[in-house]
């Protein structure tokens, strides 16, 4: 399909997900789409495959866990393709045995190659069937060697469907990278979580920040914020943020870019967002700004009840990788007293079927003059 029919299809898609939640037709702005589609992903997995001394690199082929080799990828950076390709001729050279997905047998499954945004930084993880004294200290060198400021080893036992495991160790080099996007710096560990798109990362961010107003003496509440990429830089508009997010890592590199940018009044809170906001509103935690990125499915059942029930803030900003939980949230939000405002499709993954998107809701004026008077009944 030819990109700017691409971008056509995908908005259709998005106005069909929210019709679908709303239970009526609404408009869609234009997405948020970058001239060029090619060059955009800044986090590279290659499978390895091949023989010790021989070994390739690409991706499986449809439906199998037949490694395709590969020279390039239109849609990653081309620079950061190239180094990760070059890491593999390295291993060869090492004698390094490529994992054999129907035997079991062998030690290198894959490598992945993160660049900074904005900056350049290499990030490099080696995805590993085990641990190996043998072979991971030379690893870890010809990556270092090559130009790679951080170094990490990815212990990965399981089926292979996924490109990496659950345990991560750094192995050398500095214990993050440094990212950019629109003048916000952030430190970024090989096991967190970084919008993986130059042009999606920053129409992101730019947009979150154009809704996100100003309240000099409210508080902004940053669900599922991962490291704090819509929390930390705007912080200065805000008395307070406190950002929730259930991974370790990524709280940790959280703090570390708030230490790092100057920023003292972002409060990081980890754990699940259930259990985190929960203990916010028991405390009689308030929001004057709610933004929420959840993962692929969505809010939970949960986390949508606070939101609409309990802390009603004047503004959310909902934030979904996913159509179908798009659809749904929005009839539980609209349901539970929020009204849809505006919804900006944002192309975060050219020449594939996926779309980011942004959405703004406020409280229901009427529901909530509803809600006042039920009160006072």
């Amino acid at each position: 399909m030819a990109y700017r029919a691409q971008l056509a299809w995908k908005r259709d898609e998005v106005m069909r997900a929210v019709r679908t939640g709303l239970g009526r037709p609404v408009q869609v702005a234009e997405l948020l789409a970058p001239e060029e589609p090619r060059g955009h992903r800044t986090k590279i997995g290659l499978r390895i495959g091949g023989a010790a001394g021989a070994l390739t690199a690409g991706l499986f082929a449809p439906h199998t866990r037949e490694v395709v080799a590969i020279s390039e990828c239109e849609v990653q950076d081309a620079n950061g393709t190239a180094f990760a390709l070059r890491l593999v001729a390295l291993a060869s050279k090492l004698g390094v045995p490529p994992f054999e997905e129907e035997s079991g047998r062998g030690l290198l499954r894959a490598v992945v190659v993160r660049v900074g945004h904005g900056t350049g930084e290499l990030q490099v993880t080696w995805v590993l069937s085990a641990r190996s004294q043998q072979y991971e200290p030379a690893l870890t060198a010809a990556a270092l060697e090559a130009g790679a400021l951080s170094v990490a080893l990815n212990f990965h036992a399981e089926d292979g469907k996924q490109l990496a495991g659950s345990r991560l160790v750094h192995a050398g080099g500095a214990a993050r990278i440094r990212a950019e996007v629109c003048g916000q710096s952030y430190l970024v560990s090989a096991g967190a979580f970084f919008q993986t798109s130059k042009f999606g990362a920053e129409a992101l961010s730019r947009q979150v920040r154009a809704w996100a107003g100003s309240a000099p003496h409210g508080r902004l509440l940053d669900l599922y914020s991962g490291l704090g990429f819509f929390g930390l830089p705007l912080a200065s508009r805000f008395r307070e943020v406190v950002a929730m997010e259930e991974s370790h890592a990524a709280t940790e590199d959280g703090i570390a870019s708030a230490a790092g940018s100057g920023v003292r009044n972002i409060s990081f809170r980890e754990g699940r967002v259930e259990s985190s906001l929960r203990a916010f509103l028991r405390s009689g935690g308030e929001a004057t700004t709610v933004i929420a990125d959840p993962p692929r499915s969505g809010l939970s059942a949960e986390v949508a009840e606070m939101l609409t029930s309990e802390l009603t803030p004047e503004r959310l900003i909902y934030v979904s990788c996913d159509l179908d939980a798009l659809a749904r949230d929005v009839a539980v939000l609209t349901q539970g007293g929020m009204q849809l405002e505006e919804v900006q499709p944002v192309e975060m993954f050219p020449m594939t079927k996926h779309v980011e998107t942004v959405a703004l809701f406020r409280p229901n004026p009427v529901l909530a003059m509803a809600r006042r008077m039920g009160g006072r009944r």
